[in-house]
C-alpha cells in the first residue's frame, strides 16, 4: 500500500502543527503568568517605593510575589511558524532581574553586592503547562 502526500495534506498538517504550537506556547506562558499570580508570598514584608505601599516578597523556592506587575505582565508568547514558538521575557526592564529571579544570583542591588536565592517561576510551569497541553491535544489530532 503507498499513500501520496500531496500539498493540501502538507498544508493540512502543518495548519494543525501550527494550532497546537499556538496552543503549547501560550499555554506556557500563562501558566508562567498564573504562579506569579496565584503564589501565596511567605517572604519579608517592606515598603515598596515603586508602588507606595507595603508589600510581601517571596521566599526562596516560591515563584517572585508581584510588586509592581512588571515581570509578570511581560511574559509573552510569540509564533512565528508551526515549528518555532517562544516564551520570554518581553520587557527589557523586565528582563534584568527575571533571570535572577529564576535562577539567583550574587551581584543583584545597586552596588552588585546584594544575593538572591533562586524563585523559579519558568521551570517550575513547563510540567504543569505540558499536562494542561496534553489534555488540551486530545481529539485535536
Amino acid at each position: 500500500m503507498q499513500w501520496k502526500v500531496n500539498d493540501s495534506w502538507i498544508q493540512y498538517f502543518e495548519a494543525k502543527a501550527l494550532g497546537l504550537m499556538n496552543m503549547s506556547v501560550f499555554t506556557y506562558a500563562g501558566t508562567v503568568r498564573q504562579m506569579m499570580q496565584n503564589g501565596e508570598p511567605s517572604g519579608r514584608i517592606y515598603y515598596s517605593r515603586k508602588t507606595h505601599r507595603f508589600y510581601q516578597a517571596s521566599a526562596p523556592g516560591e515563584p517572585p510575589a508581584i510588586d509592581s506587575g512588571t515581570l509578570v505582565n511581560s511574559v509573552q508568547g510569540s509564533v512565528s511558524s508551526w515549528k518555532d514558538g517562544v516564551v520570554g521575557i518581553a520587557s527589557q526592564e523586565a528582563a534584568q532581574y527575571a533571570m535572577a529571579l529564576e535562577f539567583g544570583t550574587t551581584r543583584a542591588g545597586r552596588n552588585n553586592n546584594v544575593t538572591i536565592l533562586p524563585r523559579p517561576y519558568f521551570r517550575p510551569a513547563l510540567p504543569l503547562a505540558s499536562r494542561t497541553v496534553r489534555q488540551q491535544m486530545q481529539g485535536k489530532l
